[in-house]
């Protein structure tokens, strides 16, 4: 288990359901490559294309008791709500001499299929931070959709123009299957993940000509759930055309993790692109700073602003939407 979460990763997951070796080398290339999916815990889902679940609208209200009175039974309000699941797949083809003639054939189709996997954790990472049901990029909606307007609380504009084209965001997010944000993967599946030599097959070019190939065929179904809005929020617009040590904006940052409940804050995760984690590094080179600082867990190096650790995820845009007010 994530000794930093309440739940279980996608390895703790195939661990449990899925003890065939070429689907664990699947999902420790993807967390590998994906520090949001390496971050996230996982929770089965109660369909195959969806999850539903509910939101905690308000808290019950209890009674003061007196002699001879009742007592009011509530459970506060909850409103339900369906979240998407999304299949990406592809099926890589080998040369089947290419492989006749490896010196070793299992590691040179592993790396092969590896590029492959590569280019769909890209595609996952990306709509983790940026899918929309409403546009149709993808069949939930991402991180961005959840914080996609300024409201002071959970999402503070952090000063870049809304003519730059160099605005990007940090990204903080609270990972627990009790009370946050959390991954999920389709019911009955083997944590969504898909692996399987279809053997030999022969194609033909465009040319006419003829070519055998080994075919592979990789997917991973999951989508993106959250049991409080308040798991999700962002520091917004911030400029990062010319980086320094001042781009990242300390002050707007502790206020967005106190807003977030005690029970949330303490799951958080700063995520952040390449540029920003380069401003940071500056700002960490002022000696007058004291909110970031970098421990060693597990023998890596993790940088904390306070005590939430920053993480670079290298698909957060760095050319993002201006994000406006409501």
């Amino acid at each position: 288990m994530n000794k930093n979460t309440v739940g279980a990763t996608l390895i703790d997951v195939l661990n449990l359901y899925a003890p065939d070796q070429s689907q664990l080398s699947v999902a420790e290339i993807l967390m590998k490559d994906c520090p949001v999916v390496q971050d996230m815990v996982w929770q089965e889902a109660n369909d195959v294309t969806q999850h539903v679940d509910a939101y905690r609208k308000s808290l019950p209200k209890s009674t003061r008791e007196k002699f001879n009175q009742g007592i009011t039974g509530e459970f506060g309000e909850e409103e339900q709500v369906t979240f998407g699941i999304q299949k990406r797949g592809n099926m890589p083809s080998i040369d089947s001499r290419l492989i006749s003639i490896a010196s070793n054939p299992a590691e040179f189709i592993r790396i092969k299929v590896a590029g492959a996997i590569q280019g769909m954790t890209q595609e996952i990472e990306t709509d983790l931070f940026y899918g929309s049901q409403a546009l149709n990029t993808c069949d939930y909606d991402g991180i961005a959709q959840y914080t996609k307007v300024v409201d002071g609380e959970r999402v503070i504009d952090a000063g870049g123009s809304e003519e730059s084209e160099h605005l990007t965001s940090a990204y903080i997010v609270a990972w627990d299957l009790a009370a946050g944000a959390y991954g999920i993967y389709p019911r009955g599946s083997k944590a969504g993940i898909q692996y399987e030599d279809k053997g030999k097959h022969l194609e033909v070019l465009p040319d006419g000509s003829r070519i055998e190939n080994n075919v592979y065929y990789v997917s991973v179904a999951m989508g993106l759930a959250t049991r409080d809005v308040r798991a999700f929020a962002r520091l917004a617009n911030i400029d990062v055309e010319n980086i320094a040590a001042n781009t990242f904006d300390e002050a707007k940052m502790i206020m967005l993790l106190d807003n977030m409940p005690s029970s949330l804050r303490a799951k958080a995760k700063i995520y952040v692109p390449t540029k920003l984690k380069t401003a940071i590094q500056l700002r960490i080179n002022d000696k007058a700073n004291v909110n970031f600082t970098v421990d060693n867990a597990f023998g890596s190096p993790v940088l904390r602003f306070i005590d939430v650790p920053v993480i670079r995820a290298e698909m957060i845009s760095t050319h993002e939407e201006y994000v406006t007010a409501a």
